[in-house]
């Protein structure tokens, strides 16, 4: 569910628009899950793969996710966490 203070904070407002898309997908393919896996390939047809990561790399800047583990080598997914620090991002951090 997305709340209004998710909505309207600052750190939601300062996403790009894919971003926000890929956050929100991402929800949605958890299932109110804390932890979960999120592959590229839901995303192929609507992002370049570099695309995809600097929006993750974003979502972990402004405090939506964390990288829990990495699936880079044995060619499997992220896994990430979400987390509430976005609650407390003013825009210098992590810059």
């Amino acid at each position: 569910m997305l709340y209004s203070t998710l909505y309207n904070s600052t750190a939601y407002r300062d996403l790009k628009p894919i971003s926000k898309d890929i956050y929100i997908g991402m929800v949605l393919y958890a299932k109110g899950n804390f932890i979960t896996e999120y592959p590229y390939r839901i995303y192929k047809n609507i992002c370049s793969k570099s695309t995809f990561q600097t929006s993750i790399k974003s979502l972990v800047e402004h405090g939506f996710i964390d990288i829990i583990s990495s699936g880079k080598f044995n060619h499997s997914p992220n896994k990430y966490q979400f987390c509430d620090k976005w609650q407390k991002w003013n825009g210098n951090n992590n810059k």
